[in-house]
């Protein structure tokens, strides 16, 4: 199956591959990653020279699958030229970078039907910082607040719950907080990464709740073999979307840049080796585990 690159929609990039924090659970803690998490700053012109190829881009995220986005020195610049394009974006940041005057006048900058959301998981310090190491929850609280002056409503609030902090979402103290902000985004965790090795210690508390972490486990223990008569129904294909990391290297999406190194080049992306099923971690877009991930609510969010 060919795609041709003016042909794609949707991108999700890393712009740098480095962060301010050490969450137990990131990518950036497999040693199979190594590949994605060295530092590597392009050129604002070097990053929008790439964009401008894909000619019928609708939606991007700057999530960073390994990097904090705010962290790259042309920021504003990259929103301004997203602006330009009358591009739908999502911005996902930990929202402990720059000063409260920066925030500010990037919430002028982003549309109203755009989103930037913050990322909060406890209602204290202690809570929160158990999985989003090196956070300072109130510096997250100012900046969103400065961000919110621009009235726009297209700031979001998002909680990831684990067991250690299962009960505190529910809390007066998280309730407080969640009512700051104009829209609230509730995930769960799934834990680490079930492929390859974790080589960090991970706190406890920090995994699924026992109900979910028991069906991930499952569905692990039953995935089909690379090579086995197994469908894929690729969502990379489906919804036109590919994954580009810090070096400007072309992925079907970020779960398959972090296992593999396994590129797309040229004005066309050739999906042949991953239909025909040839990597482990496309497992999670065969076609009986995407109906069990989809019936039973699960969405991998680390």
């Amino acid at each position: 199956m060919i795609v041709k690159k003016s042909e794609i929609e949707e991108i999700e990039m890393d712009l740098t591959g480095t962060c301010n924090l050490s969450c137990p659970l990131c990518t950036r803690n497999y040693s199979h990653a190594d590949h994605l998490v060295e530092k590597n700053v392009r050129t604002f012109d070097q990053i929008t020279a790439q964009l401008d190829e894909f000619s019928n881009l609708q939606r991007f995220f700057i999530a960073g699958a390994v990097s904090e986005p705010t962290m790259y020195k042309d920021f504003v610049k990259f929103i301004e030229y997203l602006n330009s394009r009358n591009i739908y974006y999502e911005l996902f940041t930990n929202g402990n970078t720059r000063t409260e005057q920066w925030w500010r006048e990037l919430g002028q900058l982003i549309p109203s039907h755009c989103r930037c959301c913050f990322t909060v998981c406890g209602s204290n310090q202690q809570l929160h910082e158990m999985y989003r190491v090196g956070s300072d929850l109130q510096q997250i609280l100012r900046n969103a607040a400065a961000f919110r002056e621009n009235e726009r409503k297209n700031d979001w609030i998002q909680h990831i719950r684990f067991q250690y902090n299962a009960e505190d979402r529910d809390s007066d103290d998280m309730r407080s907080i969640f009512s700051q902000f104009s829209n609230v985004m509730l995930v769960e965790t799934e834990g680490i990464r079930r492929l390859n090795e974790h080589k960090v210690d991970v706190p406890a508390g920090v995994a699924p709740l026992p109900t979910r972490d028991k069906m991930i486990k499952l569905l692990f223990n039953q995935r089909p073999k690379p090579g086995s008569h197994a469908t894929i129904q690729c969502r990379s294909l489906e919804n036109k979307k590919v994954y580009i990391n810090q070096f400007g290297q072309i992925s079907a999406c970020y779960v398959h840049a972090e296992f593999e190194r396994d590129y797309f080049n040229g004005p066309e992306f050739d999906y042949t080796d991953i239909l025909s099923f040839k990597f482990p971690d496309c497992f999670l877009c065969e076609k009986r585990t995407r109906t069990i991930i989809e019936k039973t609510g699960l969405d991998f969010v680390c």
